[in-house]
């Protein structure tokens, strides 16, 4: 191989590699709002139900 097609290879190599840590980045960035959103939906459930606890705690027997 001479230099000009060592420097191709190598560009060739660079924007694939580009490519790849792009589509990681877009895969982790699509997790991790998934995570936060069940994590508030959790968080959510949880004050409905502490809510209805404390509703029917309160609620006169």
């Amino acid at each position: 191989m001479n230099h000009t097609q060592i420097i191709g290879a190598h560009e060739r190599f660079m924007k694939s590699v580009q490519r790849e840590m792009e589509a990681f980045e877009r895969r982790e960035s699509e997790f991790r709002a998934e995570e936060r959103k069940e994590r508030a939906e959790e968080i959510h459930l949880d004050d409905i139900e502490a809510h209805a606890v404390e509703m029917a705690s309160t609620q006169p027997h």
